[in-house]
């Protein structure tokens, strides 16, 4: 079981097919994540980064995460992934039992204080 999942979610799961090719995008998990993970780890933690803003689907996602069963998921909510976050955590709160607690956080999050009365999951 993993400690701690941090997840760069996508801009949005919508547009995103099953059969998308592997190699069709390179993309680098943001360096605050990987800052993160070093510092969970030192600390203790299980923990592991995954870029789904490459090509993973929103079903490929939940799966990955129902393998790895983390007891947290921290997720980005900068603005341009601010809809693949909230899409990503309210299939996490259905989908997902127990259901791992979620954190949001990002420049998003921290200049908004009021985004977590509107987005509850």
């Amino acid at each position: 079981m993993l400690d701690v999942l941090l997840i760069n979610p996508s801009i949005s799961y919508a547009n995103l097919s099953e059969d998308m090719p592997d190699d069709n995008y390179h993309h680098y998990p943001p360096l605050g994540y990987l800052y993160l993970a070093a510092t969970l780890r030192q600390k203790g933690f299980k923990v592991d980064v995954v870029d789904t803003s490459t090509n993973l689907t929103l079903n490929q996602t939940l799966t990955l995460i129902k393998r790895k069963k983390p007891k947290i998921i921290g997720l980005s909510a900068m603005l341009a992934n601010m809809r693949g976050a909230y899409q990503l955590a309210i299939e996490i709160k259905k989908k997902i039992r127990p259901s791992p607690v979620i954190i949001l956080g990002g420049h998003h999050v921290s200049s908004d204080p009021t985004i977590i009365k509107r987005f509850p999951c």
